[in-house]
């Protein structure tokens, strides 16, 4: 049977070194940016509506009505500020992120172990995630933390309305390169693709704070040596390992 369409694809051997390079800098440049223009305004805003909001709320100046009509205009000012500030939270989270792509300590690990990490990255995490065969042995090359950080985030937002079970195969390619696929019931890819396709990014709206960090972590995977690609019903990664070897 054919290969279904593809819905996403990133990896060097589908954008160049160049490109990728130029596109984690106009990412950190553009984070930086935002991060600069919003803290200051956000903080000066947010300072102020607390202020009027405290000084109204005491409604000790002979204009009760008035003072509590302020405090609650000021409470949905103070409210959107602080969804604003949990914003720059996550900037922060991801520009560090971005940086630290920049060193990077590649190491060969198991595969079994990739997924075990995956799997307990967040003890909070609601989906369940495992090799289908356990006797599966492959090496994988690559910096260990930065990968199990960013392919938790891309399997959490595959797993956000559907809960199945998720299993992965490894089939060695060729000498120096491994690929391994997630499979699960019922998996729908659509989402996770218009997210991990970074043509389709610059025009996609109203995206979540998880969305954005999976653009990200997509956005960096190449670094790490990983080529992603989506099927409608399929996720695979493709990783370099130890040339000629199986573990």
């Amino acid at each position: 049977m054919g290969r279904e369409e593809i819905l996403a694809r990133i990896g060097k051997e589908v954008i160049g070194k160049e490109i990728i390079e130029t596109q984690i800098g106009t990412i950190d440049y553009l984070l930086n940016l935002l991060s600069h223009l919003f803290r200051n305004k956000i903080t000066a805003m947010g300072g102020l509506c607390r202020r009027i909001d405290k000084i109204a709320g005491a409604g000790n100046n002979g204009h009760s009505k008035n003072c509590q009509e302020c405090v609650e205009k000021t409470r949905n000012v103070l409210r959107e500020a602080r969804e604003i500030e949990k914003i720059l939270i996550q900037f922060d989270l991801v520009l560090a992120d971005i940086k630290k792509a920049t060193v990077l300590n590649i190491e060969s690990i198991p595969l079994a172990r990739l997924i075990r990490e995956i799997q307990t990255e967040n003890p909070n995490n609601d989906f369940l995630i495992e090799l289908e065969d356990p006797q599966t042995e492959f090496a994988l090359l690559t910096d260990r933390r930065k990968t199990v950080k960013a392919i938790y985030r891309i399997v959490q937002k595959l797993t956000e309305d559907n809960k199945e079970l998720i299993t992965v195969a490894a089939n060695r390619i060729n000498q120096e390169k491994i690929k391994i696929s997630l499979k699960q019931s019922g998996m729908n890819t659509e989402n996770l693709a218009s997210l991990v396709n970074i043509r389709e990014n610059g025009n996609a709206k109203n995206h979540s704070l998880d969305d954005f960090v999976v653009i990200i972590s997509s956005c960096l995977l190449p670094e790490l040596g990983i080529k992603i690609e989506i099927e409608k019903t399929l996720l695979d990664f493709t990783f370099h390992g130890p040339r000629g070897s199986d573990y």
